[in-house]
């Protein structure tokens, strides 16, 4: 079985610090990938996505 990829794009605002998380239910997120300053302002993130039926989101954190 191949393993897909998934591409994520979002506008951030730059120099601010974020992280990608993902959810199978829309309730509990879990870390997608380590925290990240924004470099610009229009981030794609691309991942390798192992199952389906996740939800992703990018959360801006202190």
């Amino acid at each position: 079985m191949a393993i897909s990829k998934v591409k994520v794009t979002q506008h951030v605002v730059l120099g601010k610090n974020y992280v990608l998380e993902s959810s199978f239910n829309l309730q509990t997120w879990n870390l997608a990938g380590s925290q990240f300053t924004a470099d610009d302002e229009v981030i794609t993130l691309e991942f390798d996505a192992d199952v389906t039926g996740r939800f992703f989101r990018i959360r801006q954190v202190p």
